[in-house]
């Protein structure tokens, strides 16, 4: 039962991770047709940035 849930956990972090990514892209890619890096899509840069650091660990922690 528990390696379900495990399993589970993994294929959900590595969504979000894959959707944070894809977001930060999005961004970037607005931001250059918009005229160029604002301070609020320099933040959600940054921000996300952050979020995915916190998610590798928590996939390098899962994996053992």
């Amino acid at each position: 039962m528990k390696l379900i849930r495990v399993i589970k956990h993994k294929r959900y972090v590595s969504a979000y991770l894959f959707s944070i990514k894809i977001n930060i892209i999005n961004t970037t890619l607005t931001a250059s047709r918009g005229g160029g890096l604002s301070v609020s899509c320099i933040d959600r840069i940054h921000n996300n940035a952050m979020l995915i650091r916190k998610y590798e660990r928590r996939m390098k922690i899962l994996k053992y």
